[in-house]
């Protein structure tokens, strides 16, 4: 018996999707080296080819901490005008400083987006429950 919940879900081929990461991948990394003063001051641009992603410097946590020591609350790293933040979400710190996380309205949108999205492909439907549990 096919779940009904799977059968409504987005699918598209390889192909396509590749299309679609390679054009989105494009405008992110426009945005984010024309928008985040954190990867400026770092001299760092982020590629527009999805292909040159693999050898781009690694930011560690440590990195991000820290910017957000000094320029509290959300550090320079973000990327949107402070008067865009709809949603702020804060990590337990379990493993060092808790670290806060601004979402944008339309971060935010995309975020509950592709988890419903996600969702529905895994088979979940109406009449499910779900503990959601993401790691921010």
């Amino acid at each position: 018996m096919t779940n009904p919940a799977i059968a409504e879900a987005e699918f598209l081929p390889p192909g396509e999707i590749a299309s679609i990461q390679r054009e989105r991948w494009a405008r992110q990394a426009e945005y984010v080296n024309s928008s985040s003063r954190f990867y400026r001051e770092l001299g760092y641009r982020w590629p527009s080819s999805l292909d040159a992603l693999e050898t781009a410097p690694l930011t560690d946590k440590e990195q991000l901490r820290e910017d957000q020591r000094r320029f509290a609350p959300f550090g320079s790293y973000l990327a949107c005008e402070p008067a865009s933040i709809r949603r702020v979400h804060r990590t337990s710190g379990t493993t060092g400083t808790a670290m806060n996380l601004a979402l944008s309205y339309a971060d935010a949108e995309m975020t509950a987006s592709v988890a419903g999205r996600a969702q529905t492909a895994a088979g979940l439907g109406p009449g499910y429950r779900v503990v959601h549990c993401l790691n921010y």
